[in-house]
């Protein structure tokens, strides 16, 4: 986190991929189960995770992505999660300061969301507003 937000207080494009995300087996075999519920909860936390610690170093000229794994014959929320996940199509607002650390947690406000982020444990929170 460290050195992108550097990167990202000089200037530097950053687009980052955290490649948190469920694999092909793993998708087949929750909807093959039917467990299709299960699978839309796993997608939403994986890229709230992302999305979160995105916002911890995001500064001008940051960009955020989710790249699913890529998956022919699914449902379209796989592959295209702004289906499924509504704090893709928020808006942010400016950020209200830079992050805070202290120990494993981070933490950082924009205009409608604060973030809250445990490295330690890999949890995130956006609590939006």
């Amino acid at each position: 986190i460290q050195l992108m937000r550097e990167a990202a207080l000089k200037g530097k494009i950053l687009m980052p991929a955290f490649h948190d995300r469920i694999d092909r087996n793993q998708i087949k075999t929750l909807l093959r189960d039917g467990k299709e519920e299960e699978l839309k909860r796993l997608i939403k936390e994986r890229v709230r995770k992302e999305l979160a610690y995105y916002l911890i170093i995001a500064e001008k000229y940051s960009y955020f992505r989710y790249q699913p794994e890529k998956a022919s014959n699914m449902p379209l929320y796989v592959n295209d999660p702004t289906q499924l996940v509504d704090e893709l199509t928020r808006p942010l607002g400016p950020p209200l300061g830079p992050p805070r650390k202290s120990g494993y947690e981070y933490t950082r406000s924009f205009k409608h969301v604060d973030v809250w982020l445990n490295v330690e444990t890999n949890k995130a929170r956006l609590t939006w507003h």
